[in-house]
């Protein structure tokens, strides 16, 4: 972080000399890092290769050319057969990047689900996770990975938001794939447009009012008969609440009397949300 200061001169028309100011000192915090796993949970078959990818993690107080510079990144797994990932050795994986882990084809028992963490660090920062479920399969299925805008990765969506999701999948006759994308707030084709698409956008209306903390989309990819699967997770914020505002005096005589007002008590779930106050002059008669 850093301090910056903001200093004011205010003086008469014409006579300088008279000049009298003030100034007002901003600390800066340091913004924790988002961290990100490109593609989000997914089925992969047993001898398929398996890249998970963290190099979208980045500084937010860094420029776009030197946002993960300020970086270090670890790698964690869970296994829902044998707990901990202990097999999980350089006969298994390899790291081209630190950033990157890359699966070996049939070095993996089928019938698990991985649960695999990234933990991002910089210095004098809070750390941030991501984590994806890897499902193991005996069979090779379609493999797919769920792109995002990367003007939204790691960060809360709002409720009127369009959400564009594209289904990125490798193969041999990409015209003949059937896609179906669904979703845990409905669960209902009509929640997205061009549901049966590559391509689709959510359409906002579908998630105005929800009283939930985080949505999930997801994608089945038919591909001559095997069908694959892929679903992303993202935090999804809510409206201020319980708040009020206070008026201090509530009646005056213009433009004699000045009215102080105070917003207190407003809470919201994410912290990534700024809240302001915002004042719309309404006059009535009486």
């Amino acid at each position: 972080g850093m301090k910056r200061v903001f200093e004011i001169n205010v003086w008469p028309q014409n006579f300088e000399q008279m000049k009298n100011s003030d100034h007002v000192t901003i600390k800066t915090l340091v913004s924790k890092p988002i961290a990100w796993i490109e593609g989000g949970s997914r089925s992969i078959g047993i001898n398929q290769s398996l890249v998970l990818n963290g190099s979208l993690s980045y500084d937010p107080d860094q420029s776009k050319d030197k946002r993960d510079a300020t970086l270090s990144y670890s790698w964690s797994c869970y296994s829902n057969v044998s707990n901990n990932c202990s097999f999980l050795n350089e006969s298994v994986i390899e790291f081209p990047k630190s950033n990157i882990v890359k699966f070996r084809p049939g070095t993996i028992k089928a019938k698990q689900i991985l649960s695999i963490e990234l933990q991002v660090t910089k210095v004098n920062a809070s750390a941030s996770s991501h984590k994806v479920d890897i499902t193991i399969l005996e069979e090779n299925v379609p493999l797919i990975a769920i792109k995002l805008p990367d003007n939204i990765l790691g960060k809360p969506i709002n409720q009127n938001d369009f959400i564009t999701l594209e289904a990125q999948v490798s193969s041999r006759n990409p015209d003949a794939l059937v896609y179906l994308w669904t979703s845990d707030l409905l669960g209902e084709p009509d929640f997205y447009t061009g549901v049966r698409r590559k391509v689709v956008r959510s359409i906002p209306w579908r998630m105005k009012g929800l009283a939930k903390e985080f949505v999930t989309f997801s994608v089945q990819v038919t591909d001559e008969g095997v069908t694959g699967k892929a679903s992303i997770t993202l935090e999804l914020n809510e409206l201020p609440k319980e708040g009020r505002l206070i008026v201090e005096p509530q009646s005056g005589t213009s433009p004699v009397t000045k009215h102080f007002m105070k917003a207190i008590g407003w809470k919201i779930r994410s912290f990534h949300c700024v809240i302001g106050l915002h004042i719309t002059s309404i006059l009535r008669g009486s």
